[in-house]
């Protein structure tokens, strides 16, 4: 990181570890802290029934310090991801060449970056308020978020498969891992709403722990995918101009 009189400086990968890496570790101590301190009670439900492991909702919104973990992480990551949401807008919107000709281009990154954002404060949104505290805003905050990075993760992967969108071998190889990781992120959430339905439906042990399983397999795909930026942009910077220039 550099500070001058002209200008700040930060790298990209710097920008992206952070907003990967505080709620990862975050989540990971929130598991932690619920298996050692409330395991019983993370793992209830109104079925009744054996489970072995916590839903993502029990673990981040009803026990302290988990609760405020959790929000101190997520709160904390949200103007990284920000940064590098916009990196990701001015990089496709500099391909002059791409978008003068290609006009569903621009509007693709245009609704990409939206839904990038949008996936930001809605994970916010269900993080501040828990689904204890109040249901109907936490499930439609969750609802948010899945759509929300469901869109940009599919629409950044067209814009990475571009077909007129000439490429290096680096950026091929980001192209192909984007969609893998999307599709593991499809799968999971697939199986996750599967699960969700035999539990209600059924009320049969562990059910309700697969639910969980899956559901932490879809937070931590759309973790893997945003980490991806790293192979985009590790190794440029983010440089803030005098007069407020990115």
């Amino acid at each position: 990181m550099v500070l001058s009189s002209n200008l700040f400086c930060v790298q990209m990968k710097l920008v992206v570890s952070t907003a990967v890496m505080l709620p990862l570790l975050s989540i990971f101590i929130c598991i932690f802290l619920s298996f050692v301190n409330n395991f019983d009670s993370v793992t209830w439900t109104h079925c009744n029934v054996p489970n072995f492991f916590p839903s993502i909702s029990t673990v981040i919104g009803n026990y302290t310090p988990q609760k405020y973990i959790w929000r101190i992480g997520v709160a904390l990551h949200v103007t990284p991801r920000l940064l590098f949401a916009t990196v990701y807008y001015n990089y496709y919107s500099d391909m002059k060449h791409v978008v003068e000709k290609h006009y569903l281009f621009g509007i693709i990154n245009r609704v990409a970056c939206l839904c990038h954002i949008s996936e930001i404060f809605c994970l916010l949104g269900l993080t501040c308020v828990s689904s204890t505290e109040n249901f109907e805003i936490h499930r439609n905050c969750f609802i948010g978020f899945g759509v929300f990075s469901f869109l940009y993760m599919l629409l950044s992967c067209l814009l990475s498969y571009w077909p007129r969108l000439s490429k290096s071998l680096a950026e091929h190889q980001s192209a192909k891992r984007k969609v893998l990781v999307f599709s593991a992120n499809v799968s999971s959430f697939a199986l996750l709403t599967y699960f969700y339905w035999r539990h209600n439906k059924y009320c049969e042990p562990y059910v309700y722990s697969f639910f969980a399983t899956f559901e932490y397999a879809v937070i931590l795909t759309n973790m893997a995918f945003h980490s991806l930026a790293i192979g985009d942009f590790g190794k440029k910077y983010i440089v803030l101009l005098d007069g407020g220039r990115l």
